[in-house]
């Protein structure tokens, strides 16, 4: 697990550092920690083309800075599959940044047990983004991640996986079945015809959900408060 620490303030890195390093010793996991005491410093690291899982990061600088900040951030978010846990002195996060969909928003003073939750929250999503769906093409397995998947659509008796690549591969089965055999915190089934993967969801309102790339899905009367509930858990998952 690669981990990134950045703030200036030299004694909250070391603070910090420990505490992650106490939570992952708990949890048997291998940890490679690299700390950063200015954002510039960090965002150079990024450019170099190095990638981290998990990302503890100060965000103090003028909101006009913050859309040029959220576009050097976004190539380890979306290429590297980083996670990013904003740190500040503010009481606000501009939308930017909010875009990056961050683990959380902690505002300091902070303390060992929220650290402890937004780490517990981002190696779930982690492990969720790792796992594979399986099928076949001509009697011969491929796989794609679940994190590709926007959404699954059931049409004349066949089911459709839609991904992020704007791919669309043909699975055997049901909605339900797919469901239930994955188990995923993230794929959820919103509608009779649609499944969708959660972490893609950047609007609900009226019974109709938005993605991230503009895609409109129906939720079905008798799937609304599941689905509410869901999006709670995937929202606070690890508190």
């Amino acid at each position: 697990m690669k981990i990134a620490i950045c703030d200036e303030n030299k004694s909250l890195c070391k603070q910090l550092e420990g505490w992650v390093d106490w939570y992952f010793r708990k949890k048997n996991i291998p940890v490679e920690l690299d700390t950063f005491f200015s954002l510039e410093q960090f965002l150079q690291c990024l450019a170099e083309k190095n990638y981290f899982d998990i990302i503890l990061l100060d965000i103090e600088s003028p909101q006009e800075k913050e859309r040029d900040i959220a576009e050097e951030l976004r190539s380890c978010v979306e290429v590297g599959g980083g996670l990013i846990d904003f740190i500040s002195g503010r009481q606000e996060l501009g939308m930017p940044l909010f875009d990056l969909q961050p683990i959380n928003f902690r505002i300091k003073p902070l303390k060992q047990e929220q650290i402890e939750l937004d780490l517990n929250k981002a190696c779930y999503i982690l492990r969720e983004k790792r796992r594979e769906l399986s099928y076949f093409v001509n009697d011969v397995k491929k796989t794609v991640l679940l994190k590709d998947i926007c959404y699954l659509e059931s049409l004349d008796g066949k089911i459709c996986a839609h991904t992020l690549a704007g791919e669309k591969i043909a699975l055997t089965g049901t909605l339900a079945g797919i469901e239930e055999k994955y188990d995923s915190h993230a794929l959820f089934q919103c509608h009779r015809f649609f499944i969708v993967n959660l972490y893609y969801v950047c609007r609900y309102k009226n019974r109709a959900l938005t993605l991230q790339d503009g895609t409109m899905l129906p939720v079905g009367k008798e799937y609304v408060t599941r689905f509410k509930n869901r999006l709670h858990e995937l929202d606070y998952l690890g508190e």
